[in-house]
Order: C-alpha cells, then sequence, then structure tokens
C-alpha cells in the first residue's frame, strides 16, 4: 500500500488535482492488520500517506449497487450527477457488460444467474467505485468537510486519469 500511494496515487493526485482537497473510501476491510504489518492498517497507511481515507459505511453489495445507481440515474440542477472521464478505460469496460453476473447453467431450467457480480479485474475497479459513491451518499465527505470548518460545497466527485 505505501509504495503505491507514493508512487502511484500521491504523484497523480499531485499531476491532474494539485489545488484539490480528496477524501477516499475504501473497503471496510482495509481496517483489519495485515500479515505484512500488524501495526498499521492499509487506511491508516494511506491517512499516514496524507491521502484521508476512512471506510465505506458498510460493505453489503446491495446497498454499493444502489448508491452507484444512484449516481448514475440522478439529476441535479438539470446535470447528471455522474460523469465518467474518458480516461476511466476499466470502469467503461465494466460498464459495458465486463461487470456482469455470471450465467448459471442448469440442465432443463431456464438460465439463472448469479447473485453477485463475477469477480476479475474489472471488479475490483467496481467495488471501488461503489465505496466511493457510498461514502459520498452517506454524507461522509460534507461531514469531514464540516469538520475542517470549509465551507464551500463538494463540486467534483471520482476521478479522472487513472487506469489501472
Amino acid at each position: 500500500i505505501r509504495q503505491f500511494a507514493q508512487e502511484v496515487i500521491i504523484p497523480a493526485l499531485r499531476t491532474h488535482f494539485p489545488h484539490s482537497t480528496y477524501y477516499a473510501y475504501a473497503d471496510p476491510a482495509g481496517m483489519a492488520a495485515t500479515q505484512v504489518d500488524v501495526t498499521l492498517t492499509p487506511i491508516g497507511e494511506l491517512n499516514a500517506q496524507h491521502i484521508p481515507t476512512e471506510p465505506a459505511p458498510t460493505n453489503d453489495f446491495l446497498a454499493r449497487r444502489e448508491a452507484v445507481c444512484g449516481f448514475l440515474s440522478g439529476v441535479t440542477d438539470g446535470q447528471p450527477r455522474f460523469l465518467l472521464d474518458p480516461c476511466c478505460q476499466s470502469l467503461r469496460r465494466g460498464f459495458n457488460g465486463g461487470y456482469h453476473y455470471a450465467r448459471v447453467r442448469l440442465v432443463g431450467v431456464e438460465d439463472r444467474y448469479q447473485e453477485r457480480p463475477a469477480k476479475n479485474y474489472l471488479s475490483h475497479v467496481h467495488d471501488s467505485l461503489q465505496a466511493l459513491c457510498l461514502g459520498v451518499q452517506q454524507g461522509g465527505m460534507q461531514q469531514a468537510r464540516q469538520a475542517r470548518n470549509e465551507a464551500e460545497p463538494v463540486t467534483q466527485v471520482g476521478w479522472g486519469g487513472f487506469t489501472p
């Protein structure tokens, strides 16, 4: 986590968002100590690298999925609540069918689908988007701004320019 933050995340944030304040949301499992370093959790490591990160409010799949749906279908002041930067190729591939429910074929029975999306290289980036949307939806970012006595509203949510 430390190396990825120092070599990828921080340089990208400085390049693409040099004057921005940003917050991150992560899988709640990131609060657990790792086998590599039992003194610092992955979320703790990101915070130590000055990437303000908190766990998403829940890891419940339905809540995460509905949070993304709320942004995808929402409109604020006549503008869509969700815009996907063209640089976000992995998210775009996922939205275009790569992030999907696997089909279960049973002899003599109509095809059915798994209850959760298939795990593949695109599922991780979509899981991250779900954590972000859920955190923002539940007011975590606004609470963080209020704690810092910042009055300006959140005007940009998301990430452009990083393609895992």
